[in-house]
């Protein structure tokens, strides 16, 4: 049996996050132990099994219905008090877990994750030697439907570079308006997503389908996957998530009439004979609770990259790589990346002061980087309730491969010339991110009175030696080298013959490329990798700058995100979640609580309290601060407009919540 909080020291009127954190690492002192075993020892003891997330983590649930992705991660319990530098250090902590593991997971090193790689590798190569009859798609909603359409459009042009058919396909709920806005609502639809990839697919005889919902829980993704499952000679399904399956959302689908934890355990029937799969390593809760754009987002991207780079293997011409290899470049990426700590820290401070002056934060880059860069603006609105105009992403040369161009946007670095570069003032920031972006940027931004910024991802050392001059001579306020070439060096070159699919003798399965030194140049394996490295770098890059930035602004109290925009029913539970947690009431006092806010109304109607969550959601999409404003009326027992104004005289939630704790 563990000790109890008194007997390690721990004062019992400590906020639960803080008993946790504090709980942990007594523990750790006291048997010699890492962070990990003693998370271990204290979610497993006999004495808390039922009532540890109540005790330690604040949450009125039991264990099994609070999933890891929803849970604050105790590694980030004061980052909303922390320093620019210790923000990005802290953001570090929480991502190397999904290398490294969380609790007693291994991460994306667990060996079941492996080996399932390998087998969903291989049906997607034997998709692309016969494009004609099958295709890949790739589906998700919001960020992850963004990703999904990143990583198609990334080896769709590479197998191009090859001469070969173009294969992948996404699919993001909300059509092409939503990869570069928000529009959450429409992945609370199974029907919708069933259409849809019933569209992509039609005339395949062959299809692997890859849904990614980090949570186990969009209804988008789980119509599609029961489509699949009804077909499974045309359909190979693939379930990318970030939850154990026990903790599929258990609520009744509109359109669907069952859970999603139903349609997981028809996945895992089908898994048994291989005829379907579930990728779901542990990694972790995020480091600001349920914001799945960040390490959920990362893995989604990483592992989408290895599944496609072993499933193009028998088109690249120099590596010869296992998926561990590959998971160990994405790690080196990632601790070069946050090893610039301090220099991150300095540009997020940028992005804050240019926000809280009512300024705005302005990225430029070329091709991925450009879009990633997009993504992240995009993902702010409904992640931190910001405008559309606080954050925006342009791509030099615009969007040249989408269907049909995104509704009211303006996308590419011609468009910040046109419309933005004329009215830059001191309040704004421009971020330009990569050599390439860099040599094409407009002169006159530099004649602004606008802080500038320039980041960027060294992939070889003459890049490096040849760029240096350029920014010398450039007036930036503020330069950021990050030297990836160590985690592409440490893959190191092929001498052998190409590897295939087949097992080893000793059951580990391997996955090579074909193996020609001669053949690092151009658009080769070398090559594709090396986009594949800055665009994680980059990813990791402007989510540290937004989410630090926002922290340090009051969005996130403790590591709750507290300023949700309510807009589809994950959010709108999640918020119930916030409010109810921070203000220690009852689950039908905190959605009370929440439909004030979102009605605008201190006596609510019985049409408003009977409505469906979908009137909920739409009456909520027009309105600020819903979460904030329901939270102060449960601490301080105020009407809506004394919320609302307590919030006009002091924006910054965390200190106002710091005073009435």
């Amino acid at each position: 049996m563990l000790p109890t909080g008194s007997e390690i020291g721990i004062e019992e009127n400590a906020h639960p996050l803080q008993k946790f954190a504090l709980k942990q690492r007594r523990l750790v002192a006291l048997y010699d132990c890492s962070v990990n075993t003693a998370r271990y020892r204290m979610y497993n003891a006999a004495d808390s099994r039922q009532s540890r997330t109540a005790e330690t983590l604040g949450f009125n649930v039991l264990d099994n219905q609070v999933p890891i992705t929803e849970l604050p991660n105790t590694l980030s319990i004061d980052i909303d008090i922390a320093s620019p530098e210790c923000i990005a250090t802290t953001l570090h902590a929480c991502d190397k877990e999904i290398f490294e593991g969380w609790g007693t997971s291994s991460g994306l090193q667990d060996t079941v994750i492996i080996d399932k790689l390998y087998k969903v590798a291989m049906l997607i190569s034997n998709v692309v030697q016969n494009p004609s009859a099958g295709c890949v798609v790739i589906s998700g909603c919001g960020t992850s439907g963004r990703l999904a359409y990143l990583t198609s459009r990334r080896f769709n042009k590479y197998l191009r570079s090859q001469g070969q058919e173009e294969c992948f396909n996404y699919i993001i709920s909300g059509d092409n308006d939503a990869l570069y806005s928000s529009v959450e609502l429409a992945e609370d639809d199974p029907s919708e997503g069933a259409k849809r990839l019933r569209e992509v697919v039609e005339g395949k005889t062959r299809v692997v389908y890859i849904g990614v919902t980090c949570g186990l829980s969009a209804p988008f993704v789980a119509g599609q996957l029961e489509m699949c499952l009804s077909d499974l000679e045309t359909f190979t399904p693939v379930l990318l998530g970030f939850n154990p399956a026990h903790q599929a959302r258990k609520t009744q689908m509109k359109n669907l009439n069952k859970t999603f934890h139903q349609v997981v355990k028809n996945m895992m029937m089908s898994e048994q004979e291989e005829k379907a799969f579930i990728l779901n390593p542990i990694i972790g809760p995020e480091p600001v609770a349920g914001s799945s754009r960040m390490k959920s987002g990362t893995t989604t991207k990483i592992v989408l990259d290895i599944l496609a780079l072993l499933g193009t293997a028998s088109f690249h011409s120099a590596l010869c790589l296992s998926a561990p290899r590959l998971v160990e470049m994405y790690k080196d990426v990632c601790d070069t990346v946050y090893g610039q700590a301090k220099s991150l820290g300095s540009l997020a401070y940028m992005a804050k002061q240019s926000l809280r002056n009512n300024g705005h934060l302005y990225y430029l880059g070329c091709d991925a980087l450009g879009l990633i860069g997009i993504v992240d603006a995009s993902e702010c609105r409904p992640t931190f309730g910001a405008s559309f105009h606080d954050i925006r992403g342009f791509v030099s040369g615009g969007i040249d491969d989408l269907d049909s161009r995104p509704i009211s946007s303006t996308l590419s670095t011609e468009d910040f010339d046109s419309e933005i570069l004329p009215n830059l003032d001191a309040c704004d920031t421009v971020i330009i991110f990569g050599a390439d972006m860099l040599q094409r940027v407009n002169s006159r931004l530099f004649s602004f009175p606008c802080k500038r910024a320039f980041v960027n991802f060294i992939t070889d050392e003459e890049s490096s030696s040849a760029l240096r001059d350029e920014v010398t001579s450039s007036k930036l306020d503020l330069t950021i080298t990050v030297d990836i070439c160590f985690a592409l060096n440490f893959l190191g070159w092929p001498q052998g013959p190409q590897e295939t699919f087949n097992r080893q003798k000793d059951g580990g399965p391997a996955v090579g490329l074909p193996t020609s030194p001669e053949a690092w140049s151009g658009t080769s394996g070398k090559m594709l990798l090396m986009q594949l490295a800055r665009e994680a770098a980059m990813k990791w890059t402007v989510n540290c700058t937004s989410t630090s930035a926002y922290i340090q602004l009051g969005k996130v109290y403790r590591n709750l995100m507290v300023d949700v925009r309510v807009s589809n029913a994950k959010l709108f539970y999640r918020a119930c979640g916030i409010v109810k947690d921070i203000c220690n009431i009852g689950e039908a006092e905190s959605c009370t609580l929440l439909l004030k806010s979102i009605y605008d109304e201190d006596n609510l109607s019985k049409v408003q309290t009977s409505g469906d969550v979908v009137n909920h959601i739409l009456a909520a999409s027009e309105m600020d601060k819903v979460v904030p404003i329901a939270i102060l009326m449960g601490l301080r027992s105020c009407s809506v407009q004394q919320a609302r104004s307590l919030l006009d005289t002091q924006p910054n939630l965390s200190r106002l919540l710091k005073d009435f704790q």
